[in-house]
């Protein structure tokens, strides 16, 4: 006759205080992810620009249209407010309706940034390239930029530059550009969603604490 392994009183109390600990640990977790999903102070914070189409087309064998604008995304690690200068993105991509450059291929070459006291931008300067030096001769360097002023007036550009090479220097010469002039485009500002999954984790394990409670009851 096979015999029945009971666990000990002090094996049960043991996994009780090991799990209920645990649990307290991601309620506390949770509960800080709470505070940061509705408080957008303490959350990581998506930028997200979309500017108008492009006013003035430069072209040269690429196919840039009037139909096309700068759109991009970065995002920091809390709200810009009341922010003047330059800024740090944890991450970043930028769209001139042909290309697209990000943060982990390409150069950031100037981000600065002023927002209003809810970090809102009301004026900034944003510019990536795909920079890859050494260039060689007919080598091609796509730049995108977006800016505004104070004054309400702004600029979207893209610009494809090529390496005309003359006594092992490079020089960059336009060959396409689309160009957006006068009126700025526009910024949405949101918080980053917290993953189904901690939730899911966190429910879970009090599940389990609860479930064990009332087996050793």
């Amino acid at each position: 006759m096979k015999s029945r392994l009971t666990p000990t009183p002090y094996a049960s109390t043991y996994f009780i205080k090991v799990c209920a600990r645990i649990a307290s640990k991601v309620a506390q977790l949770t509960g800080l992810l709470i505070v940061s999903s509705s408080t957008v102070t303490a959350a990581i914070v998506n930028y997200q620009y979309t500017g108008n189409t492009y006013t003035e087309i430069f072209l040269l064998g690429e196919p840039y249209e009037s139909t096309m604008r700068v759109t991009g995304t970065f995002t920091v690690a809390s709200p810009l407010e009341g922010h003047s200068g330059e800024f740090t993105p944890l991450s970043w991509s930028f769209n001139d309706g042909v290309h697209t450059l990000t943060s982990a291929e390409h150069f950031l070459s100037n981000a600065r940034m002023t927002t209003d006291s809810e970090g809102m931008p009301t004026s900034w300067g944003i510019s990536v390239l795909d920079l890859n030096p050494p260039y060689d001769d007919r080598d091609i360097l796509n730049t995108i930029s977006t800016g505004s002023r104070s004054t309400g007036t702004g600029v979207d550009q893209a610009r494809l530059l090529i390496c005309i090479e003359f006594e092992g220097v490079c020089g960059f010469e336009p060959i396409g550009s689309g160009l957006s002039e006068d009126v700025p485009g526009s910024w949405e500002v949101s918080a980053i969603p917290i993953p189904a999954a901690v939730w899911l984790f966190g429910s879970g394990l009090i599940g389990l604490v609860g479930m064990a409670r009332r087996k050793a009851a």
